[in-house]
């Protein structure tokens, strides 16, 4: 059987046996929620660069302004079912939504 898991990978206690991580992973608890989203074809000409932060009622597109101010974050997709590319714009609200615990 093979198996990327290996058998020094788990703990045993009292009869139980318990994977063990070699790596810790780091949870944040903040995330951003987006505030306005935009799905454009992929041939259109965007007026704002990835990763910066705009302001109320910047210009998004040659007919499109942005309603809130925040983080912009443009991402490229394509379609499977037929082939075609889009642009979707997410504009996340400045401040950091914490997470319940």
């Amino acid at each position: 059987m093979h198996s990327i898991i290996k058998k020094e990978d788990f703990n045993e206690y009292r009869g139980v046996k318990e994977f063990r991580l070699k790596y810790k992973i780091k949870v944040d608890r903040f995330f951003f929620i987006p505030e306005e989203v935009h799905i454009l074809p992929g041939s259109s000409s965007i007026m704002v660069q990835n990763n910066s932060i705009i302001g109320v009622d910047t210009q998004i597109t040659l007919n499109i302004r942005s309603r809130v101010g925040g983080l912009v974050r443009v991402e490229r997709k394509k379609k499977e079912l037929n082939l075609k590319s889009f642009l979707e714009i997410f504009i996340f609200l400045e401040r950091q939504i914490r997470f319940p615990t």
